[in-house]
């Protein structure tokens, strides 16, 4: 039984190997390459944007993962705003933070219930 163990190790440890290789369960490291190839072409295709014009467009989503609004939004709040929305981030999962130094702040309802 052990030995069947061990050789089926054995049998895996094989097969996992080499990915890159030109077997049925290698990754298609072709595909992969071709696809980065096409998107760096599309990246390149397009011009440069001006950074004066993109920096006060509504495309500059200046916090973006917290709001969803654009620097003409946000350009007219006060500092205090600002720093209101940074404090103000939404814990995404409801586990609990690794540590007191964590970045991510306590959730907004648990906040909001307390102001009540």
């Amino acid at each position: 039984m052990a030995a069947y163990i061990i050789l089926g190790l054995a049998t895996i440890g094989s097969e996992i190997e080499n990915p890159f290789g030109q077997d049925v369960n290698d990754l298609p490291m072709d595909t992969y390459c071709r696809q980065i190839a096409v998107e760096l072409d599309v990246i390149t295709a397009t011009p440069r944007p001006d950074v004066s014009e993109f920096m006060k467009s509504e495309d500059n989503l200046v916090l973006f993962p917290l709001s969803q609004y654009g620097f003409p939004a946000w350009k007219e709040r006060s500092v205090a705003d600002i720093r209101g929305a940074l404090r103000a981030k939404v814990v995404a999962s409801s586990a609990p933070a690794p540590s007191e130094a964590s970045t991510v702040a306590v959730d907004v309802s648990a906040k909001s219930a307390q102001s009540v």
